[in-house]
């Protein structure tokens, strides 16, 4: 059964959600000094474009919240949006790692002990870098060992490109890179192997983390971001 809202409850969600995004783009500027992009505010990207797009407004380095159009999304499943807003950081300089790990943990406030990451292990014959080498970032922000997860199937996340370890854009096919997805339990009793299943775990984010290739951002979903760790209503999805 779907809450309902009135006119003014909707404008103080609309307020909230505003505030909560306006301080996450000051938060990234201050704490990890990555500027602002400015682009038109009634702008909208499509999906799969969308990235090579804010890189060319932002010349490659910076962050941004912008409206963000998947027109295959699939609605009937719970959390998936086809608008939706995107926090993206593109930085050739900063620790992407470090940098998704600071706005979890000091703007959002997470409990960095129950949040799940997915990627690729390094011992792979295509020659793609996995996530062992940066395994002591996530030690070091409190992510715990049982929470990792490492996949050995690589050669399926490569050919997927779809994230949790390797992501990759059809339109620009040097823009693609090993990455790892950031997930956060609905429940108790939540086991990062069950990862895809959203009973369990709810996807946040993707981050690139090789350098070497031209996937070197961030990716964080708002709307997730808002409900599961400001209390934010999700927005209503009509199907």
């Amino acid at each position: 059964m779907c809450t309902v809202y009135t006119e003014a409850a909707l404008k103080y969600i609309e307020k909230q959600r505003n505030k909560i995004r306006h301080k996450s783009l000051e938060f990234l500027k201050k704490n990890c000094k990555v500027p602002i992009i400015v682009f038109p505010k009634k702008k909208v990207f499509k999906y799969s474009i969308t990235n090579r797009d804010i890189r060319e407004i932002g010349y490659n380095e910076g962050c941004v919240i912008a409206k963000t159009l998947r027109e295959n999304e699939d609605l009937n499943k719970k959390y998936n949006l086809k608008l939706f807003n995107m926090l993206s950081v593109f930085s050739s300089t900063k620790n992407n790692i470090k940098v998704c790990l600071e706005y979890l943990k000091y703007f959002c406030k997470a409990d960095m002990s129950k949040i799940g990451i997915v990627s690729i292990t390094n011992k792979n014959n295509l020659g793609i870098t996995g996530i062992e080498p940066y395994l002591e970032y996530f030690y070091e922000y409190g992510i715990q060992k049982q929470n990792i997860l490492i996949r050995k199937d690589v050669e399926e996340a490569f050919k997927a490109g779809n994230g949790d370890g390797y992501w990759k854009n059809n339109n620009e096919p040097n823009y693609k890179g090993s990455s790892f997805s950031i997930h956060v339990p609905l429940n108790e009793c939540g086991d990062i192997r069950n990862y895809s299943q959203n009973k369990e775990w709810l996807e946040v984010a993707e981050c690139g983390i090789d350098k070497s290739n031209r996937f070197n951002d961030i990716g964080f979903g708002m709307e997730r971001i808002e409900l599961l760790f400001f209390g934010i209503p999700y927005p209503i999805v009509f199907v």
